[in-house]
């Protein structure tokens, strides 16, 4: 059994310092997320130094993060309202340049909050999914929320236990309250499930015969990738 190095709490890797060449350590004295996109380049190897939690690997080629954002394009294209700004948050999570088409379509809304009576989040097109102000604007994120929990329940009843998607909305419906029935929780699990899939499909290693389903972490806003085991009825 090989031994394992003990090493001290808050220890993780870097690449500082040797890692960088002399164009990537001048780039880094003018702005460091310059030097992290170069220094990926060059190496294959990219980093992030966000200030957040240390510097931070990003594990998928640029092909990949390129075919992810596809996905997004086509599902704005196709008019989900929250495929933009997801988009804008994924670029940014990955410390990549925004493709051509989002710059034009972020620009755009920011130049018509100037020329318009419009706030960016009308712009956007969140205002239907998630109203800014009134009753519906806390309701909308409550039921946001709740959708979040329930989809991470089923996920870990279908995988874990090995229950059907109806079987374990069904039960996760009994032990938790939810502002919502079968009907409405079988359309909030299916929906997620097909934009997942959308993505899950352009990671490295993943058959598209398999069938997985992939979930957003909350927070860490990473695309988690889920194998579904072969579930009961």
């Amino acid at each position: 059994m090989t031994k394992q190095t003990k090493r001290e709490p808050g220890w993780m890797p870097t690449y500082r310092g040797d890692h960088l060449d002399d164009r990537e350590r001048e780039l880094d004295r003018i702005e460091s997320s310059w030097a992290d996109w170069t220094h990926g380049l060059r190496t294959g190897l990219r980093f992030i130094r966000d200030g957040s939690f240390g510097e931070k690997a990003r594990t998928l080629s640029l092909v990949h993060v390129k075919a992810q954002l596809d996905v997004y394009q086509s599902r704005f294209r196709a008019g989900e309202p929250t495929a933009l700004i997801e988009a804008v948050s994924y670029s940014a999570e990955e410390g990549v340049p925004m493709p051509y088409w989002l710059r034009h379509e972020v620009m755009r809304r920011i130049e018509q909050t100037f020329e318009e009576a419009i706030s960016l989040h009308e712009a956007f097109g969140l205002e239907g999914v998630l109203p800014s102000a009134g009753k519906k604007a806390e309701t909308s994120r409550k039921f946001a929320r709740s959708a979040s929990h329930i989809y991470h329940l089923v996920c870990a009843m279908r995988n874990f236990e090995g229950l059907s998607t109806h079987a374990a909305i069904k039960k996760a419906l009994t032990v938790h309250r939810f502002p919502f029935g079968l009907t409405k929780a079988t359309a909030l699990i299916n929906d997620q499930d097909r934009v997942n899939r959308l993505h899950a499909e352009q990671m490295p290693g993943i058959s598209r015969a398999l069938r997985v389903t992939a979930h957003e972490v909350k927070g860490s806003r990473g695309t988690a990738i889920v194998p579904e085991k072969r579930r009961r009825k």
